[in-house]
């Protein structure tokens, strides 16, 4: 038994049919969350939300059963009983500090969807909590998954409060656990641009160059090649953002900087035209792509300069001849993609099955899985 439980992810279905012979060895709340774990792993979330339910319903002070129950209700989106379990815990005496920063950060996703006063409040309450459990528990002493998870949701917590130097320290402690999360390097590049830009375009270019799915990163990386003149390389990047979004204004920006580096490279062709419009086809109000096609035409002798547009924080590319705007490019992308809630979302993902192990090998000592015939 103990070989199948170790294997569950590869093999759950050898796991269910040997627990249908054993599970007398082993408390129903136990063989209820097992069988949730690997229905969920069939694909058979509704069924295995049903198992993790009734685990919980079975043993409501194992903290395990909760969080299982919970992340497979996000998975589904079944937001009424979600909320339910949410608002129970939170307001709760539970003192878990792995229930609580999954509750929170859960919490944190769906706050930032309520109206503006709604979530300033609802994510004042959630940056308490937080920090409460950090105060309590030292870094060293916490699992490590839910440390990392924790800073990294106080920390968008604190950008959306509009405390970036705050947030930017929370950053830098998750990243100190694991250097390598690309969610939340992005979110530290993104809280950065106002205050170090330098350090901000470097992890946009770096986390680029390593695959990502944050389209973000190949915009601003594409943005900072232009900037140093490798056009080439700000084209590759522009093309690369252009394969993972379906986002309108994602799409617009990225073939405006196609557009700019084709005209640096090439002059005024005809390439560099089309790209321009069909920046401007799906963003036709941006005052920035609508600038920048303006100069392009002039400078080809196509029609009469016109006057740029005002937009703040306009400032003219090094060479001389484009008008970047950082502010809109952030701006466009946190309506369009919202980085922090998408980053928290992928991060709670990867790390949920982190917990999940911590889960497996908690619960296999517990319920002597590894010492069952």
């Amino acid at each position: 038994m103990a070989e199948t439980w170790a294997n569950i992810e590869d093999d759950p279905d050898r796991f269910l049919r040997l627990l249908r012979f054993k599970q007398n060895r082993f408390s129903p709340a136990k063989v209820a969350y097992a069988r949730g774990r690997a229905y969920s792993i069939l694909g058979f979330l509704n069924v295995g939300t049903v198992f993790m339910r009734r685990a919980s319903e079975l043993d409501p002070q194992q903290p395990y059963y909760k969080m299982a129950l919970m992340t497979l209700l996000n998975r589904q989106e079944w937001s009424d009983e979600l909320d339910t379990e949410l608002k129970g815990i939170l307001a709760g005496s539970t003192t878990d500090p792995d229930l609580l920063v999954v509750a929170a950060t859960l919490s944190f996703t769906r706050a930032v969807k309520a109206s503006a006063d709604v979530a300033r409040a609802y994510l004042g309450e959630m940056r308490q909590k937080l920090q409460r459990i950090f105060d309590q528990n030292p870094l060293e002493t916490l699992n490590p998954s839910t440390a990392f998870m924790g800073l990294h949701t106080l920390g968008s917590i604190q950008d959306k409060l509009k405390r970036p130097a705050a947030a930017q320290e929370l950053y830098r402690q998750a990243l100190r656990i694991n250097p390598q999360d690309q969610a939340v390097r992005v979110s530290l590049a993104l809280s950065l641009l106002q205050s170090n830009e330098t350090e901000a375009f470097q992890l946009f270019s770096q986390v680029a160059s390593e695959g990502t799915p944050f389209e973000i990163a190949y915009l601003f990386a594409a943005k900072y090649a232009g900037e140093q003149g490798l056009f080439a390389d700000a084209a590759v990047m522009a093309e690369k953002a252009l394969t993972i979004t379906k986002n309108t204004t994602v799409r617009a920006y990225a073939y405006e900087f196609l557009a700019i580096s084709e005209a640096e490279v090439n002059g005024s062709t005809d390439k560099a035209r089309e790209y321009f419009s069909e920046a401007l086809r799906l963003a036709p109000d941006n005052a920035n792509i609508q600038n920048n096609y303006n100069l392009f035409q002039a400078e080809a002798g196509w029609t009469e300069a016109q006057p740029a547009r005002e937009e703040k924080f306009t400032q003219k590319h090094p060479s001389g001849r484009w008008l970047l705007s950082d502010a809109s490019l952030v701006e466009a992308w946190r309506l369009g993609a919202q980085i922090n809630e998408d980053g928290i979302g992928r991060s709670l993902s990867e790390e949920s099955k982190k917990l999940n192990i911590a889960t497996t090998e908690s619960l296999t000592r517990q319920s002597k899985f590894d010492h069952a015939a």
